[in-house]
């Protein structure tokens, strides 16, 4: 046997040597700390009426081995009222009355502890609500009373009323931006041996909701989860177990 020959035969068994202690790939567990973020808007719509609320959401959460989740969201909500009202001329007298409504700025933005969970592999996320402080929207009406009378319209005793605006307040139950009634999860997903993700999306005529998570690390941290906390686990698991 030729000194080429011992190299390639060398060379040969090394390379299978090698090859034969290679390690399996081994897949990540969903098990660890993520992040996502998403919005939800819904909207109602009449002949005179448009009414819309809506939500841009940041979180994070942690995922442990009973896949049980605990962290918390960065909430802003929104919400618009607009009705048309019919217009009138009177004599001197011209009215065309508004209604609108808005959220106060102030308050709208919330830091809520979030929890959820993963069943079947599909993460279900829920903001805690029980004890929120409710948001702050104002309906604001004007008469839109407006007119110049006659140099004889005293005489005439026309007299011409100019209520002014008034504003009115009602207090709005901060709404849940992860879930709808019937579409309560996103099915967890990998890609080769990265890290997992998940994309919740729902749509019909009236309300659009979407949001998307990562896992960012495979260790979680330590969390304490509160009793508001394990009541709306409790409430979460028990819908996706119905």
């Amino acid at each position: 046997m030729n000194t080429t020959t011992r190299l390639l035969l060398a060379t040969t068994l090394l390379s299978s040597t090698l090859a034969g202690c290679d390690k399996p790939s081994v897949k990540l567990n969903p098990v660890g700390y993520w992040e996502g973020s998403g919005s939800a808007i819904e909207v109602i719509d009449s002949h005179s009426k448009h009414f819309s609320r809506g939500a841009k959401v940041d979180f994070w959460f942690d995922l442990d081995e009973s896949g049980d989740v605990k962290g918390e969201a960065q909430i802003d909500y929104s919400a618009s009222l607009g009705v048309d009202l019919p217009s009138a001329n009177l004599m001197f007298i011209s009215i065309n009355p508004s209604v609108s409504g808005s959220l106060s700025a102030i308050g709208s933005h919330r830091k809520i502890e979030l929890v959820g969970a993963v069943e079947h592999e599909t993460l279900a996320l829920t903001p805690v609500l029980d004890d929120a402080k409710p948001l702050a929207f104002t309906i604001s009406a004007n008469p839109g009373v407006s007119g110049a009378a006659s140099e004889n319209s005293g005489a005439m005793g026309i007299g011409i009323s100019r209520p002014g605006k008034m504003d009115i307040r009602i207090d709005m139950k901060p709404f849940d931006p992860f879930s709808t009634a019937k579409e309560a999860g996103a099915e967890l997903q990998q890609h080769g041996n990265g890290p997992w993700s998940a994309a919740f999306d729902a749509e019909t005529a009236t309300y659009a909701l979407h949001w998307r998570a990562r896992q960012v690390a495979p260790e979680a941290r330590s969390l304490t989860m509160t009793p508001n906390m394990k009541r709306a686990l409790d409430t979460l698991r028990a819908h996706l177990d119905s």
